[in-house]
């Protein structure tokens, strides 16, 4: 794998952590929200959300595997 397409991938890793961040801060704020003011309705949109938040880490996982594989 030449080297510009390597920075590119690892660039394409690299974002779709930060969007995994983004997204596990949100699914905090929220479930804290819904403990705090007991909402069942948040709270189980929390949970349902989770698995979006597992796959994408998969996804990000495998990503930087094949990266590594191919260096």
């Amino acid at each position: 794998m030449p080297r510009s397409t390597f920075t590119h991938d690892l660039d394409g890793v690299l974002e779709n952590i930060q969007l995994l961040h983004a997204r596990v801060d949100k699914a905090i704020e929220d479930s804290m929200e819904a403990l705090l003011k007991r909402d069942l309705t948040l709270a189980r949109s929390v949970a349902e959300g989770d698995s979006v938040i597992n796959e994408q880490r998969y996804e990000i996982e495998e990503a930087v595997i094949n990266l590594i594989a191919l260096q």
